[in-house]
């Protein structure tokens, strides 16, 4: 699957032409910058942009509109940072997360919110919902235990699963200390969170984020994330292993540390 850019106004142009020429498509989504955009979600984004190029059909440019935060970079290492204080426990991003991978209802889980708490932080009682997913790792035990190197990283630090390489062992799984790759015994295969690389290489923000309505999941270059967190009076808590893996992501909150994820 690849994604196309194309303006709102062709998107009639555009349906008629990938059907004529065979191509599986769906009208993704609208480009969350510029309401002019949309996106194609195409079956073979090669065939189908030489399509629509002889049929005068133009990819298009989003107008990035600039709104806190920023958007996610592909050229830098890339994770996510948690807000705590603003995560209301509504698991938008797990729906988001689901639909976007087309996984059903029931089957597994790559982003998942988990409850912690209630416990005492001073006076008052403290009770946190913690989104988990992968933390794409900068030394992926995941990828180092991959006997046929399904899971794979790519330069700006994404982990991902090749799907086809992919032989449902399950070495990753017992190799990752975060109960991020999970099996899916539909398919045979292992599925986790792969930032939405297909969205990241679009300009777009992961469905997770984009979808999150207090804004409680960023995504981006991670050490960017980590230093506005600080700026804004913020503690910064990391996983349990988080250091032995290097991975990108951080937990923010206001609140004194009393615990760790």
């Amino acid at each position: 699957m690849g994604m196309l850019m194309i303006k709102a106004e062709e998107l009639e142009k555009a349906k008629e032409v990938l059907k004529k020429g065979g191509v599986e498509f769906g009208v993704h989504t609208y480009h969350p910058d510029d309401a002019s955009v949309v996106v194609l979600k195409v079956a073979d984004a090669g065939k189908a942009k030489r399509m629509l190029e002889e049929a005068g059909v133009s990819e298009a440019e989003p107008g990035r509109l600039l709104r806190e935060p920023g958007f996610v970079e592909p050229k830098r290492k890339l994770g996510f940072l948690f807000n705590l204080d603003r995560c209301i426990g509504c698991r938008s991003c797990e729906i988001a997360c689901k639909m976007e991978k087309e996984l059903p209802a029931g089957s597994i889980r790559p982003m998942r919110v988990i409850e912690l708490g209630p416990e005492k932080a001073g006076e008052r009682l403290r009770y946190d919902f913690v989104p988990m997913n992968c933390f794409h790792c900068g030394s992926a035990p995941c990828a180092e235990a991959c006997p046929t190197g399904a899971m794979q990283k790519r330069q700006d630090g994404i982990v991902f699963v090749d799907a086809e390489a992919c032989i449902g062992c399950k070495q990753c799984i017992k190799a990752c200390p975060f109960g991020a790759p999970q099996y899916d015994s539909a398919t045979g295969k292992v599925v986790k969170c792969d930032l939405c690389m297909h969205r990241v290489d679009a300009g777009l923000e992961p469905a997770c984020v984009a979808k999150c309505p207090t804004r409680a999941i960023l995504a981006g270059g991670i050490a960017e994330l980590r230093r506005r967190a600080l700026q804004r009076g913020l503690n910064l808590l990391q996983p349990v292993h988080a250091e032995e893996v290097e991975a990108c992501v951080s937990y923010a909150t206001r609140f004194e540390l009393v615990r760790q994820v």
